[in-house]
């Protein structure tokens, strides 16, 4: 029977750590195979394997049949002859366990199985041990609201809790034993403050906190009394040092000074110290070897704290503290302090004037040196004298008083004293030209001027200063006497300054030097002038303003501009203050031509009298005003008013006037019919049809007294145009040049005319550089070029939101723009009533929406919003295009939209009240897909588009005017403006255009002059969609003309990539 006990178990494994190592092996189950056999002889033969770590030993034991071991081996490195290894112990402790009592014998691990439930075991130990850092983490996150909750509620408490809020004190108590001081606090008894970073944080965090049985209070400064809260101040500022124990602060050389200080601001009663004041004069012994001067500092100065000008010291016995005073400059106290470093200090015989200077003189009252042999001799007393040589040279000139007289300390080698120095240094900072003796400086320089006026006097203050009055004179600051006369001369503005002080020919010169922030200015015969004066300050502004240089000043002092600058001036002259404004009969003649037009009294050609309105005949007598001055002008009237009218008016009332009228190609004929309808002798021609034909007319130019011709046209011919010069040039939608770039503005702005004239009612759609761009036009240089307007206007207006520039761009153009609004002079038009009909999403039509802004949103983040507009663009259009009518995006879908059938149900109100109504869209095949339902619904209508031949408009329009057609559907590009459709009642934007303006112009297509009924708009807006976010931003940014037209605030900016992007969020 194989049975081996403990005893041979130790025997075998004799070394007390295999042994350990066995039995750990064996707890962890690493025996995973045992196979016994017996011999011939009885014995057993052992063999085992043991798996460690993926690591397999083959331990090995042979035992006789008395249970006796015989013999082992293991194939690892750690079995010798002397004892066995762990792998054998393992072996053996495992054999005991299973006692086995039938052979041969066999035992094995099902590995794959352990495996599995190792991996288990390890899992739950991992995910026990996740759940334990979890556990860790949430508490240590949970500690800080805990600490919170419990510091608030105390906090609550003790507001609850009734506490006295009668001042308290601090007292300050002595150290026994050092230089320390320990806090008591109290009202009618003291308390001891037993930590005073405790104390600090409770003053700082408001804490409530109760000392004793009659002390408790919520911790606050303000509730220390005056003397208590300087204690406070200075605890605060030195308790966190390495000054401050738990509840003592140390005094040493970083806070002695203050400490004085505070015994000087509290009263005696709250602190035990006694205050003296004392005198100590250290030795310092003087010797000298081969190279230098050596100081020893003989005193001892240990017991003595150092601070920046004072030593003090302290006794614990008596709590004296005395302080010792030395020179206010603090230099002997630096100069103790360097010994306290090192144990002497070497002076080279060469630097020993330089020291006995700086630190030797300053000190001697107060450090006694010995063996110092004191050969310099300083002078007793400074004198300064300041004079003018002929050649404008301020002399400087340093005296010192000495035992034999006067020396002057700049021209000869005597000794001098510090302050001597001092003044030497700082009359050097203004750049002298000559340091020799005397100082000399050129009187030319703004820096001499501020030497004489104020460097001289700071240093009366001193010493004796002694000045001429010839150098008092230079640079005198006086006011300048400046005056301007403005008039007309040879139809231009003629600005004339003058000045009693200065020479006319010099005022370019001087205002030059102004401009360049000098404060002098030398004038011609040698005097110089001080320029910085307010009348200066006033002509510089509003030359800055206006763009004026000192180059544009003349010899005689005048100014020439261009006469439409009289508002401007006149303005500018206004605001002056400190110039003295002369303005001529003919400037003033200017002025009341410009702000009483309406008084004028221009004959209006007798055919027109009693056809206009009354606020008609007064644009005729601005454009007659503007004429007479040579002003461009635009006639920026509400749509519908009558621009037109107004211009063939003042055509027709100026006789012998050749003349170009220049509008969108689809207005040629509506002009044409209009002078044929009104004018009474002017021969008129448009100038269209092909390239032989046009160029035909224009060389017969002086057969007629008006062209008409389009801004497409002008681009192919102009040419041709270029021997001609017209009288009047009028630009009609006076928009299509607003980019300064296209050839249609640089082809309109290459004609050549003496008068010209702009009609648009939305001068202004999207940024100033368009009302840059028509000004460009008109006044040409009035607004000055583009970058100059864009630096000094555009961008601080558009960015910035300058309002003050603002203003002064609004002032600058009022007079050259000419706006009435219908509200203002229509009263008896009738009311105009806007509708926003918000149609909401049929299930299918959101589905689909939705998907494609998704889409969109997806590819949007792909896309730079700056960089990548067009495509963005596009993606906006599509998802417009959805929102109106999904048919003309995807031919799957074959019903029509939930907005077309609102559209619709518009349309059959109106012809079943036999009414007419416009319907606009900037999407032809929509309009394509409209025009097939009304067919369907046999509902009449005519439809004008890009594809409309220019001849067919008039046609369509008068049809439409004269008989019962209901239904005029019109691409918003091609429609939206010159057409005249008043017998519609109602419009239908069937879908929103980015610009509110072109929507605008559109409705005035049926609301103007001759209107009779109310006029009924409807904006289709599909609900919570792109379309309801474009009308949100229109209305937040409101038009732009608004703001430089009509008046009113508003914001100026296109769209922004910003606001772009915006319209693709989802919510």
């Amino acid at each position: 029977m194989l049975f081996i006990t403990d005893n041979e178990f130790e025997r075998v494994v004799s070394r007390a750590r295999n042994r350990d190592i066995a039995r750990e092996y064996y707890r962890r189950d690493y025996v995973v195979n045992v196979s016994i056999t017996t011999d011939n002889r009885g014995y057993y033969h052992i063999s085992g394997k043991v798996m460690i770590n993926g690591n397999i030993y083959l331990p090995r034991v042979l035992v006789n049949r008395d249970s006796k071991i015989v013999s082992t081996d293991c194939n690892c490195i750690y079995a010798d002859e002397y004892t066995a290894c762990g792998h054998i112990g393992a072996l053996i402790l495992k054999v005991q366990e299973l006692s086995p009592n039938t052979f041969p014998y066999r035992y094995a691990v099902d590995l794959e199985k352990r495996a599995q439930e190792e991996k288990k075991s390890a899992m739950r130990q991992r995910l026990l041990w996740e759940q334990q850092m979890a556990d860790f983490r949430r508490m240590e996150r949970e500690k800080e609201t805990i600490a919170l909750t419990d510091y608030i509620k105390k906090q609550l408490e003790n507001q609850f809790t009734p506490v006295d809020s009668t001042p308290v004190h601090l007292r300050l108590c002595a150290d026994d034993w050092q230089f320390g001081i320990t806090l008591k606090i109290g009202r009618n008894r003291d308390y001891m403050i037993k930590s005073i970073p405790n104390f600090v944080t409770q003053m700082q965090n408001n804490e409530y906190h109760a000392y004793g049985k009659t002390l408790s209070f919520v911790h606050n400064p303000d509730i220390l009394d005056e003397p208590s809260k300087k204690i406070y101040q200075f605890i605060l500022r030195y308790y966190h040092s390495h000054l401050a124990t738990y509840n003592t602060l140390f005094i040493n050389d970083d806070n002695v000074d203050a400490f004085w200080d505070l015994l000087e601001e509290i009263p005696q009663a709250m602190h035990p110290f006694a205050r003296l004041e004392e005198e100590l004069h250290p030795t310092v012994s003087v010797t000298k070897d081969k190279h230098d001067t050596i100081l020893e500092l003989e005193t001892d100065l240990s017991p003595y704290y150092m601070g920046k000008k004072s030593l003090y010291s302290y006794s614990p016995a008596t709590h004296s503290f005395t302080r010792y005073r030395f020179d206010k400059q603090g230099v002997s106290v630096e100069l103790l302090n360097r010994f306290d470093t090192l144990q002497r200090l070497y002076v080279a015989h060469e630097q020993l004037e330089n020291f006995t200077r700086y630190i030797i003189s300053p000190t001697k009252k107060y450090i006694e040196y010995v063996g110092l042999e004191d050969k310099i001799k300083e002078e007793t007393h400074l004198e300064i004298y300041a004079d003018v040589d002929e050649d404008e040279y301020a002399l400087i000139n340093l005296m010192g008083t000495y035992e034999d007289g006067k020396h002057d300390i700049l021209k000869e080698d005597v000794p001098h004293s510090l302050k001597a120095d001092l003044i030497i240094s700082f009359l050097e900072k203004y750049n002298p030209d000559d340091t020799s003796g005397p100082m000399r400086f050129d009187t030319h320089r703004d820096e001499t001027i501020d030497m004489i006026h104020d460097g001289l006097k700071h240093l009366n203050k001193l010493t004796d200063v002694y000045v001429s009055d010839d150098l008092q004179a230079i640079g005198t600051k006086k006011s300048m006497n400046l005056s301007v006369g403005i008039k007309v001369s040879h139809n231009l503005l003629e600005m004339d300054l003058d000045s009693l002080d200065v020479p006319k020919e010099e005022l370019a010169d001087i205002i030059a030097s102004h401009k360049k922030k000098k404060r002098y200015h030398r004038l011609k015969n040698g005097q110089l002038l001080y320029i910085d004066t307010h009348e200066l300050d006033e002509l510089g502004n509003m030359m800055d303003q206006y763009h004026i240089l000192p180059k544009d000043i003349s010899e005689d002092g005048t100014i020439d501009l261009n006469l439409n600058r009289a508002y401007q001036m006149d303005l500018a002259a206004q605001g002056f203050k400190h110039i003295q404004v002369n303005r001529e009969e003919s400037f003033k003649d200017v002025l009341d031509h410009l702000k009483n037009y309406s008084h004028q009294n221009h004959e209006l050609n007798e055919r027109y009298a009693p056809i206009l309105r009354d606020y008609q005949k007064e644009g005729f007598q601005w454009l007659s005003t503007m004429n007479d001055l040579h002003f461009g002008g635009i006639l920026a009237d509400d749509m519908g008013l009558g621009k037109t009218i107004q211009i063939m008016s003042l055509l027709e009332s100026n006789e012998h006037h050749f003349s170009i009228i220049i509008c969108p190609a689809s207005l040629i004929l509506n002009w044409l019919d209009e002078f044929n309808k009104f004018s009474s002798h002017l021969k008129v021609t448009c100038v269209m049809g092909s390239a032989k034909e046009r160029k035909e007319i224009i060389k017969n130019y002086k057969q007629f007294d008006v062209m008409i011709t389009s801004y497409d046209y002008i681009r192919k011919d102009y040419e041709e145009y270029k021997e001609i010069v017209f009288d009047f040039i009028v630009l009609d939608e006076a928009q299509y040049i607003k980019n300064q770039k296209t050839k249609n503005a640089i082809a309109v702005k290459s004609l050549e005319g003496k008068q010209r004239f702009a009609l648009t009612g939305t001068p202004i759609e999207n940024s100033l550089a368009e009302l840059w761009s028509i000004f460009d036009f008109l006044n040409k240089d009035y607004l000055y070029n583009y970058r100059y307007f864009k630096s000094h206007y555009e961008a601080p207006i558009v960015k910035d939101h300058n309002e003050e520039v603002q203003s002064q761009l609004q002032k600058m153009i009022s007079p050259f723009v000419l706006r009435r609004t219908k509200n203002e002079v229509l009263k008896d038009l009738p009311d105009k009533i806007e509708n926003t009909v918000l149609v909401d999403f049929r299930e299918d039509e959101k589905k689909l929406y939705l998907a494609h802004l998704a889409q969109a949103n997806k590819l949007l983040q792909t896309l730079d919003g700056s960089k990548d507009r067009i495509q963005i663009l596009a993606m906006l259009t599509k998802l417009r295009q959805i929102c109106c009518e999904p048919r003309i995006v995807f031919d799957d879908v074959k019903h029509k939209s939930s907005k077309m059938e609102a559209c619709l149900n518009i349309i059959q109100t109106y012809k079943d009240n036999n009414k007419k109504i416009i319907v606009f869209s900037s999407f032809k095949s929509l309009l394509n897909l409209l025009a097939e339902e009304l067919d369907k619904s046999k509902t009449s209508y005519y439809m004008l588009t890009g594809d409309t031949d220019k001849a067919d408009r008039k046609g369509l329009v008068d049809a439409y005017q004269n008989d019962d057609t209901t239904v005029f559907l019109i691409s918003l590009k091609a429609g939206g403006t010159g057409l005249n459709l008043t017998a519609a009642e109602g419009v239908i934007h069937f879908d929103p255009w980015w610009n509110m303006s072109a929507q605008n112009q559109a409705t005035d297509r049926a609301y103007r002059i001759g209107q009779k009924n109310k006029v009924f708009v409807y904006k289709l807006i599909m609900a919570d969609s792109i379309e309801e976010k474009i009308q949100t931003l229109q209305a937040a940014k409101k038009d732009l003309a608004d703001r430089f037209v009509e008046g009113n605030s508003g914001s100026i900016t296109t769209m922004s990539g910003e606001e772009i992007m915006s319209l693709f969020s989802e919510d």
